[in-house]
């Protein structure tokens, strides 16, 4: 019933909030509606000191103060054992071509995205896999106020974000049709 809707929920943490933002976690989830399940993740630690000196890529000063709010095990968790900036965007493209999504979920679509496409484009020549077809979680929460929760800020790791949106997804599509 809801095959046009299944794809990726895609997460990630970085150290600015402009569209130039240094991504240091970018994690993904596929999901099926239908199925009621999420399946095939993907979690990478880049390095953040190439993102800024090789690629021109930012941190600010308030999302820096933020981070030292939250969760030390959760932030090094992020940052350990950190890929080629590049190299990890590259893993994440080659993940998402293989999965084949219908369409690209995020939990807002004003800041992964934009982050995202400067990522891909300052470090591959590749062609971002999304145009026309983003899905945008925070817009269902908004549409249906009070409906549906989700406490995103339990945790600050990408990948349990990821898997925590998507199955908000799939709960609020199942409610439509009485799963």
């Amino acid at each position: 019933m809801w095959q046009h809707i299944n794809g990726v929920m895609l997460d990630m943490a970085t150290i600015a909030k402009s569209s130039d933002a240094a991504i240091m976690n970018l994690a993904g989830v596929r999901f099926d509606v239908d199925e009621n399940r999420i399946f095939d993740e993907f979690n990478i630690n880049l390095n953040i000191k190439e993102a800024i000196e090789v690629y021109g890529l930012k941190s600010d000063r308030d999302t820096m103060d933020w981070w030292k709010t939250r969760k030390r095990e959760e932030l090094v968790a992020m940052t350990k054992n950190p890929v080629p900036y590049a190299e990890g965007i590259e893993q994440f493209l080659d993940w998402i071509s293989a999965a084949k999504p219908k369409m690209i979920w995020t939990h807002g679509a004003h800041f992964d995205i934009p982050i995202l496409t400067k990522s891909i484009a300052v470090t591959c020549d590749r062609r971002v896999p999304w145009w026309n077809n983003i899905g945008d979680s925070l817009t269902l929460y908004n549409a249906f106020s009070g409906a549906y929760e989700l406490d995103v800020n339990d945790t600050d790791l990408s990948i349990n974000r990821a898997r925590m949106q998507a199955q908000s997804v799939i709960d609020f599509f199942n409610s439509f049709s009485g799963e």
